[in-house]
């Protein structure tokens, strides 16, 4: 019983472990068959899909066929009742965007855009 009572109990402190940063799962190896059959899928899609006109070639395409300069909202206007272009995202102001399109390309040599007047564009002759 004197053993019992006389018996002394050693508790060593826990050492704190150092922090480190969680361990990445290997993601599973594609093998090449099925990449293959991906790529192949993607290159069926994109020959498949029709490339719709940016807003700006879709403006030279009316300011073509015009013969008088126009203004943005009637470019806008003939743009959209020949369904030349549409807002993909429902642009609230496709004017603001357009217009600034077509001031940039004037300064740029490529673009065939001139000003007519004020609020007016055409294309070059």
């Amino acid at each position: 019983m004197e053993d019992a009572l006389t018996s002394t109990v050693v508790v060593e402190p826990k050492v704190a472990e150092p922090i480190s940063k969680p361990k990445k799962v290997a993601a599973k190896k594609a093998t090449k068959n099925s990449s293959a059959k991906k790529v192949s899928k993607r290159k069926k899609a994109a020959k498949n899909v029709v490339k719709k006109a940016s807003l700006l070639s879709a403006a030279f395409k009316v300011l073509q066929g015009s013969k008088k300069p126009l203004t943005i909202k009637e470019i806008l206007t003939k743009v959209t009742n020949r369904k030349l272009w549409f807002s993909p995202h429902g642009c609230k102001m496709p004017h603001q965007s357009l217009s600034a399109a077509i001031q940039r390309s004037i300064l740029k040599p490529p673009f065939p855009f001139r000003r007519a007047g004020r609020g007016l564009f055409a294309v070059k002759k």
